[in-house]
């Protein structure tokens, strides 16, 4: 297991939501990394994929969480939690799901080419629809994505 990248995987799940974050969500945002390092569209490593600017907003130098996450690590108690889930996310056995995406507030514009959107804790996880690279975004369709019925 590459240390670099279990080392980033934790510190993405301790800037998304770190108090609140249960195993699931943990488990499917880790997901939606590795699942775009096979994408074609994106680059092949983990440490590329979560550095790419403004994909995983925990790592954009202008996020909030950017100077917490830095700062997350060994000392923290939280560490071997964190830490834990990422060794479980990049373990070659577990059985991933699909996602691709996810958010936690206001859909982006991008949310409506997402398939088979859910919410589990605080954050709406989905698929890229592969034949959204080819068709224009409807924001109207995210809105839809946010009803409590889903």
């Amino acid at each position: 297991m590459d240390p670099r990248s279990t080392t980033m995987l934790a510190r993405l799940l301790w800037g998304e939501n770190a108090n609140t974050l249960s195993e699931e969500e943990a488990l499917l945002i880790g997901d939606s990394v590795l699942n775009r390092v096979d994408s074609p569209h994106y680059p092949k490593t983990v440490p590329e994929v979560i550095m790419q600017p403004q994909q995983y907003s925990p790592y954009n130098p202008s996020d909030p969480n950017y100077k917490r996450i830095m700062q997350f690590g060994e000392k923290h108690p939280k560490w071997p939690e964190y830490i834990g889930y990422a060794q479980k996310i990049l373990d070659p056995k577990r059985k991933r799901s699909t996602i691709t995406h996810y958010f936690s507030s206001t859909p982006p514009k991008w949310a409506a080419s997402m398939v088979g959107l859910a919410k589990k804790g605080a954050h709406w996880f989905g698929t890229e629809d592969p034949a959204s690279r080819r068709r224009p975004l409807k924001a109207a369709v995210a809105d839809a994505f946010m009803r409590e019925d889903r």
